[in-house]
């Protein structure tokens, strides 16, 4: 019915009725498209609602679908048809009578928080591999949740976590066909009353199940190497069966606009966010037009202003915030505490900051965006001797502090800082760190405060680290090259799920590299990075604190070496853990001494867990192979995985695996754990949490 070739946009608000006739009603393609929007549709009566991509067009990569209906779809609601059609993410949908609510020909999708019903194939299935998850999702009177049983002997990492699966009408609603991994974790099954069917059904592969409850004891037929750990069944009332209430199609508002003229410097823009900073409780808006706006002066908005600073698009022939003026200085401003709002609005601070947030950290506090698209520093070849001095500037695309300072932290493209009660969260998150970190987290350290007075440090601090309350997390994106995507500091805490990472260059860090501290759990995520004899993918190098990274898939980029694991230096307060990982594996020979090598003095705590590889036959056996499991050597810091008293968890389910160190799959997000930690996967995992309710109008914005 529409076919779709534009990117960097956005399509809204519309109903596409196929009347039982039509074969596609949205098709994007079959030229290549990114950084797209596809929010609040109605996509009803025909074979595929939404196809993105298929086997003759280019991929379409990097698209949202938000808040759509998708409404007896006999083929499916969502179909990925392209293998570079990566990176869908579908948010707060509605599936109804569709014959599949998403299917994967090829390509991949990540699926959080939708409501499937009555799917008469399975919610979900996949003819092809790549990296998946499903997060928080409600299947009712469905056949299936989850049909993988695609007859491949590869593999396919995913993590399947917090869904309630209510009332399937078939066996095994949970059906792992690949080899995964799979990390199926607090999952809720409600079999119908009387039942004897199995609600899961393990691969021959890896997979561990964790915190999952039941209504039935045929919670899972086993094969394969598992792991499962405090697992329950109780009484079917005590489930709750009741749809979610998803988030509505937001309104319409009258608010008051103030226009700016197009091109116009930055006097005029700050007159204008003055004008609307006396509008306070009438959420007013400061509109700039498509065009370039070159800014000489730091443009501030007000502390407690409530203003929405609106452009045109976030593209680069939309509206775009040129700064100009002294090296090191910040474009936009925005003094906290804040309720400001910023969409559709591109900024390029050079060698300066684009965005600072400041006071950023109080009770309650949320900072939350959208399709936030980040792009750090870029040095030349020539021009790493410049690393030094970028220190001494600010240099970031993003910043978020709880006060006023920058201490001696290096230039990032997102930084947090120092807050302790403001959760942060980063929805569909897209850029990349260039020459330096993507995103760095770093903690509030006490004694030496500067900022107004806020709980703990916010600057360069002697004293203890301040214990925190919050949760900052990355929730779904895509990123390129970066040194190092992600950095925990000074305590800093940070969630990554479903990213993808690709390809970074030979002289940069690809991957992560940790050395100082902080607690970094990453899970569903790929990372497709140059290799080399010198360059790991995963560096811990006298870390003080817990690194997770589970479900989750590494491909060498630009030679054979495989992707690997090093620890070096002081170990005593580090924890490493790869659970349920696949190593894409270029060379023969390939095993756990090779991607996991951890030479730390005392060697770090943690492990290498129910991993694996796929790759070709002439590298490895019908082209997949176990990776043996490798536990960490700090006695100490050793305990095995609690026994529960229920039934479902004798000694024989773990079926005869190690034991393994603390990791962050429950980390802990204040100071430093004690070396005698135990992993306690009783209590709820960080993964597991629920992103609280976005504002009604999300930040979308993109710098450079």
């Amino acid at each position: 019915m529409f076919e779709y070739n534009a990117r960097y946009s956005k399509i809204s608000r519309l109903t596409l009725d196929g009347a039982g006739r039509a074969r596609v009603a949205l098709h994007y393609g079959p030229a290549f498209s990114t950084y797209n929007e596809t929010s609040d549709l109605i996509l009803r009566d025909t074979a595929v609602g939404l196809l993105l991509g298929g086997i003759k067009d280019q991929g379409q990569a990097e698209n949202e679908v938000l808040r759509c209906r998708f409404l007896r779809c006999s083929e499916a609601g969502l179909m990925t048809g392209y293998f570079n059609c990566m990176d869908v993410w579908v948010w707060y949908c509605r599936f109804e009578d569709c014959g599949h609510a998403l299917f994967n020909y090829a390509g991949n999708f990540h699926a959080w928080q939708n409501l499937f019903l009555r799917s008469r194939i399975a919610d979900v299935g996949s003819k092809n591999l790549m990296v998946f998850s499903f997060v928080n999702n409600t299947s009712i009177g469905s056949r299936r949740f989850l049909d993988f049983d695609t007859g491949h002997s590869w593999g396919s990492p995913m993590t399947i976590s917090g869904n309630r699966i209510i009332d399937p009408t078939d066996e095994f609603p949970l059906l792992l066909g690949n080899r995964g991994p799979y990390l199926v974790m607090d999952n809720t099954f409600k079999l119908p009353p009387g039942s004897t069917k199995w609600a899961a059904k393990m691969s021959l592969g890896d997979q561990t199940f964790v915190g999952n409850t039941y209504n039935t004891t045929n919670t899972a037929k086993e094969a394969g190497r598992f792991r499962r750990v405090a697992e329950k069944t109780i009484p079917s009332p005590e489930v709750d069966a009741s749809p979610p209430v998803l988030p509505a199609t937001p309104q319409h508002q009258d608010r008051r606009v103030i226009e700016v003229p197009a091109g116009a410097g930055a006097g005029a823009i700050q007159q204008a966010i003055e004008r609307a900073s006396l509008l306070r409780g009438q959420r007013p808006i400061v509109h700039l037009p498509m065009g370039i706006y070159t800014v000489s002066n730091t443009l501030v908005i007000p502390a407690e202003s409530d203003l929405q600073l609106v452009g045109d698009s976030a593209g680069e022939t939309g509206t775009r915030l040129n700064w100009a003026g002294p090296k090191g200085q910040v474009l936009l401003k925005l003094a906290g505490p804040t309720h400001a709002t910023l969409r559709d609005l591109n900024f390029d601070a050079r060698d300066s900051s684009a965005i600072l947030v400041e006071n950023a950290d109080q009770p309650g506090g949320r900072i939350f965006a959208d399709q936030l698209n980040v792009r750090g520093p870029n040095l030349k070849a020539g021009d790493r001797g410049q690393r030094a001095e970028r220190k001494r500037q600010r240099s970031d695309s993003l910043s978020v502090s709880g006060g006023e300072g920058q201490g001696d932290l290096a230039p990032s493209a997102i930084r947090v800082n120092g807050l302790v009660q403001t959760d942060v969260l980063l929805r569909c998150l897209q850029g990349e760190g260039n020459s330096y970190t993507w995103v760095e987290v770093s903690g509030a350290v006490g004694g030496g405060a500067v900022g107004g007075g806020a709980v703990g440090g916010r600057a360069v601090g002697s004293g203890p680290l301040v214990p925190s309350s919050n949760q900052i997390s990355i929730f779904t994106g895509a990123t390129s090259s970066a040194e190092g995507q992600y950095n925990v500091r000074r305590g800093g805490h940070l969630v990554v799920r479903s990213l993808y990472h690709e390809k970074s260059t030979a002289t940069l860090r690809g991957g992560l590299y940790l050395s100082d501290s902080g607690t970094l759990a990453i899970d569903a995520a790929r990372f497709s990075c140059a290799t080399s004899p010198q360059s790991p993918l995963v560096t811990v190098a006298n870390f003080r604190g817990l690194l997770t990274v589970a479900a989750s898939q590494f491909n060498p980029v630009g030679s054979t070496n495989p992707s690997r694991f090093e620890m070096t230096g002081d170990g005593s307060a580090a924890s490493v853990l790869a659970l349920n990982d696949l190593f894409w594996v270029l060379e023969p020979g390939v095993t756990s001494q090779k991607v996991w090598l951890n030479h730390a003095d005392p060697p770090a705590a943690g492990g290498l867990l129910g991993c694996n590889m796929n790759g070709d036959r002439d590298m490895l056996k019908s082209g997949f192979g176990f990776l043996e499991n490798v536990p960490g050597t700090n006695a100490e810091t050793h305990s095995a995985l609690r026994t529960p008293q229920s039934a479902l968890d004798q000694p024989s389910t773990l079926n005869s695996q190690p034991p393994v160190g603390p990791s962050t799959l429950n980390p802990q997000p204040s100071a430093i754990p004690p070396s005698s930690a135990t992993w306690r996967p009783c209590a709820k995992p960080a993964f597991g949490c629920r992103p609280k309710a976005a504002p009604a109008r999300p930040t979308s914005a993109s710098t450079a």
